[in-house]
């Protein structure tokens, strides 16, 4: 049986949750704002839930399994347009939607967690952008993730690179151990 179908629904469906509340009209005008209505639309997020599925696909995108990429296009931009966005292109890919948003710019300017590609890359391998991050207090925190996911996905997948599978299993255990 084919689980493919099940874990590409389930990340789309917490995708355009985040998305979905995100534009709420009240984070869109200003997510800084300590307003009751933005503090109770962000409680709406499970930040934990958030971080683990943002991490999964992360990995699922270094990984490549033939039966996702398939639908990675539902996330990211797959193509040069992840690098050379032509402004007149529609925005497909949800990550790169939520990394859009004027709310998650605004919101984000207290505390970002930095990814980025060349973290402890000193073998040479791929590794996942988010590494090692173990919790997150709010969705702003993963600004950087979901700015740089597409470059990092397609800059990858022409490096000719293999992936670092002991830090991805280190991580993962991490993650369900600790």
């Amino acid at each position: 049986m084919c689980s493919w179908p099940t874990i590409y629904t389930e990340l789309q469906s917490i995708f355009q949750y985040i998305y979905n509340v995100l534009t709420d009209h009240h984070i869109e005008e200003d997510p800084s704002s300590p307003s009751d209505d933005n503090d109770n639309l962000l409680k709406r997020l499970d930040n934990k839930l958030v971080l683990e599925a943002c991490k999964l696909l992360d990995v699922i995108l270094l990984l490549k399994p033939e039966e996702f990429q398939l639908s990675d296009w539902l996330f990211i931009s797959n193509t040069t347009d992840s690098v050379y966005r032509e402004t007149s292109l529609p925005v497909l890919g949800l990550i790169e939607k939520i990394g859009n948003l004027r709310s998650l710019r605004i919101g984000s300017m207290k505390s970002v967690i930095r990814v980025s590609a060349t973290v402890g890359t000193n073998n040479n391998l791929k590794k996942p952008l988010l590494l090692g991050v173990k919790k997150i207090d709010q969705v702003f925190e993963l600004k950087d993730f979901f700015d740089k996911l597409a470059i990092f996905n397609y800059e990858n997948h022409y490096s000719m690179r293999d992936y670092d599978e002991k830090s991805i299993q280190d991580d993962a255990f991490s993650d369900l151990f600790d």
